[in-house]
């Protein structure tokens, strides 16, 4: 059975990030998975301070310890009640939520536990936040991944972003062979200050779009910056922007690196990373 793994830290985008995974669980048929990672404050023992010497205050480790504690309790209590809230809203959709929630690294833990879920639906609070652990997510995951603004849009109208680069082909095979979003309106577009290594790339792209039998209206631009894409895509009533994440050769390619990173940091619309 396909599953959606849905990865919840904050109340602040929590309902935007459950209405995303309900909506692709829909569409899948699938389960969707609480995911909450517990980043525990280290503790450590008052005993093992003390046999250091070094003339430790006692007092300040006991409340060094204490203060660690509160902290941890806090962060559990706070994800019991992320996970009561998430799973009350799946409910009033007919949806059962499951729940995986771990002590560790964000990033490690999202790793290793992501690989057998068909998408990963991440948050970004706000216009231009982007924090380290999700820059990290999307380099090293191998899941794809729906990055969702602080409000959740039915996505209508899917704008692929196209450089012709292998790497995207391949990943772009991958999601047209077994399509996240079925009867929407698809366009692509290719930046490129070349005329012709546009209008090859366009040429490759319906070709490949063609292989899969699926319709796709597609553009070029004669620029190679990240706000003549988020123009276009706004200028289109796009609700998402499809592309690549960041390459893992030696190469980068337009859509790769620091591009990424500005279509992240700068989007107002929802992002479905490739993998």
């Amino acid at each position: 059975m396909n599953k959606i793994l849905l990865c919840v830290d904050s109340m602040q985008n929590a309902l935007a990030l459950c209405n995303a995974a309900i909506f692709f669980a829909k569409r899948y048929e699938a389960s969707i998975t609480f995911f909450n990672v517990l980043e525990e404050e280290i503790i450590v023992d008052a005993a093992f301070v003390g046999d250091l010497g070094f003339g430790v205050n006692a007092a300040f480790v006991e409340r060094s310890l204490e203060q660690s504690e509160e902290k941890n309790a806090e962060n559990k209590e706070y994800s019991n009640t992320l996970e009561f809230i998430c799973k009350n809203h799946c409910l009033k959709q007919a949806i059962k939520l499951e729940s995986l929630k771990v002590s560790g690294d964000f990033v490690q833990e999202l790793q290793e536990h992501s690989k057998d879920y068909k998408l990963v639906v991440l948050g970004k609070m706000g216009k231009e936040k982007m924090g380290q652990n999700i820059k990290s997510a999307l380099k090293q995951l191998n899941t794809p991944i729906f990055l969702c603004q602080d409000e959740f849009k039915q996505i209508n109208h899917l704008l692929f972003a196209y450089d012709g680069s292998d790497f995207l082909d391949e990943n772009l095979k991958k999601a047209l062979k077994e399509p996240i979003f079925s009867n929407i309106k698809r366009s692509l577009l290719t930046l490129n200050s070349d005329r012709q290594k546009a209008i090859d790339n366009l040429n490759k792209a319906k070709e490949l779009f063609k292989e899969f039998n699926i319709e796709i209206k597609s553009d070029y631009l004669l620029e190679e910056n990240s706000q003549a894409l988020l123009d276009y895509a706004k200028k289109n009533n796009c609700d998402a922007i499809a592309m690549g994440a960041y390459s893992s050769g030696a190469l980068k390619h337009l859509f790769f690196g620091s591009f990424t990173d500005e279509i992240i940091q700068n989007s107002h619309l929802a992002l479905l990373i490739l993998k």
